[in-house]
């Protein structure tokens, strides 16, 4: 049992759809070689001002998001169980929309799932 790779964290959240939510404003791949990044933009849910929000999501802050999303029992356990398997067994990882759409607002919104 491996973790998840870069790509298959990129598969598992950018691949998985979770861009069809109205609050996801827009996605930039910036990977480059072994560095794996995006900027997202989304719907600014505190204030108007900026009505959108960007962010730099990385692998590493995905993983971390997830690492503490596994640990937390106030979340779904699906949802838990899918952050455990993108940490410590990629083969079992299978992360829809929904789930993909939480790990993001996570770690945009500094560990606070906002929408949805």
């Amino acid at each position: 049992m491996a973790g998840a790779t870069n790509e298959d964290i990129w598969d598992a959240i950018f691949g998985s759809g979770c861009f069809m939510y109205s609050w996801w404003v827009s996605s930039e791949s910036l990977k480059s070689g072994k560095i794996w990044e995006e900027e997202v933009s989304v719907e600014n849910p505190y204030d108007d001002v900026p009505p959108v929000l960007r962010r730099l999501v990385t692998s590493a802050k995905i993983r971390k998001a997830c690492k503490e999303m596994a640990a937390d029992e106030t979340l779904r356990q699906s949802l838990r169980k899918e952050c455990r398997h993108l940490l410590y067994n990629a083969d079992e990882l299978d992360m829809d929309a929904v789930d993909a759409d939480a790990v993001l607002q996570w770690v945009v919104f500094d560990g606070e799932i906002v929408y949805g």
